[in-house]
């Protein structure tokens, strides 16, 4: 199951911004769909502030999903299995994201310091193949 908490605190125009990254909740093929579901906080990450004048924490205003009854207002990546690992390049503020793959692959994502977030992050189709399955790495 991939439950899995990765949180990241930068400090982002003198704003403490948190991210926090949360697996999907199931096993292989994310079974519940959670990361294709905006009303779940599963398969995603969330973008909060956080800070000694915030009770609990905030939600950035410029969130994709802010005030949009379609997701929730704390997702800022979605379509996630498990963001195991992510790290915000200092000299560019570029986003990398280490997410569980499935069988033989393994993800990383890359979302540029210019998104304004709401990535959907899926594999895309590649032409050829009809599943991830027939995928064959060459090192």
């Amino acid at each position: 199951r991939h439950l899995r908490v990765h949180e990241s605190f930068e400090v982002f125009d003198r704003l403490p911004v948190g991210c926090l990254g949360v697996g999907d909740g199931g096993s292989a093929d994310d079974p519940l769909g959670s990361g294709q579901d905006l009303g779940t906080w599963l398969g995603s990450i969330l973008r909060i502030e956080v800070g000694p004048d915030i009770e609990g924490y905030a939600v950035p205003a410029d969130n994709p999903f802010v005030g949009n009854p379609s997701g929730r207002d704390e997702i800022w990546v979605y379509g996630l299995r498990n963001p195991w690992r992510y790290s915000f390049d200092r000299e560019t503020g570029d986003l990398y994201i280490g997410d569980v793959g499935q069988n033989l692959l393994e993800e990383v994502d890359f979302q540029p310091s210019s998104s304004p977030g709401a990535p959907h992050l899926v594999l895309s189709p590649i032409p050829g193949v009809a599943s991830l399955s027939q995928l064959v790495l060459l090192y």
